[in-house]
């Protein structure tokens, strides 16, 4: 089974590098080694593992139909995460704070519950090819989430008060 795992990854890679430059295949290749060793360090430690995103990761994802970097940098993510789902025996999720959620809705607060709801339903599947749940960091519900970025956005107009 296991060779079939590798076929599969194998026969993707090579699809989805065809194509590219040397410099995008050798950025491919040391971004998921790079995704690699901070696992590795957190493979030591007890309990499931979460891999934070970030909204510049997020945005890989969602840019990467039209931006030849965030389609390798998104590549090399999913790579990664194809040996984390296939090949490691440790609990491991994504995982989304408010704050990478509220980058990713452009700095802006959502309007109401049920836009949060939409948000992380876009988020959910723009994430789906990882292969990894998805797990809420400083939030249970989408409810929740819609107070943590209020909070968010209170936060900085707070700041750029204090800062005039």
């Amino acid at each position: 089974m296991t060779d079939t795992k590798h076929q599969r990854l194998a026969d993707r890679l090579r699809t989805a590098l065809h194509g590219l430059d040397d410099g995008a295949i050798l950025r491919c290749f040391d971004l998921s080694l790079w995704f690699g060793s901070r696992y590795a360090s957190a493979y030591e430690l007890p309990g499931p593992i979460y891999l934070v995103l970030d909204n510049s990761l997020i945005q890989a994802f969602k840019h990467r139909q039209t931006n030849t970097k965030r389609a390798v940098d998104a590549l090399a993510f999913e790579t990664f995460c194809t040996f984390v789902r296939d090949w490691s025996d440790r609990e491991s999720h994504l995982a989304l704070s408010p704050m990478a959620i509220f980058e990713h809705a452009g700095r802006r607060p959502p309007a109401s519950v049920a836009e949060v709801e939409h948000t992380l339903a876009e988020l959910r599947q723009l994430l789906g090819s990882t292969g990894l749940g998805i797990a809420s960091l400083g939030f249970e519900t989408p409810a929740r989430l819609f107070e943590r970025l209020q909070a968010i956005v209170a936060d900085e107009v707070f700041s750029d008060a204090f800062r005039r």
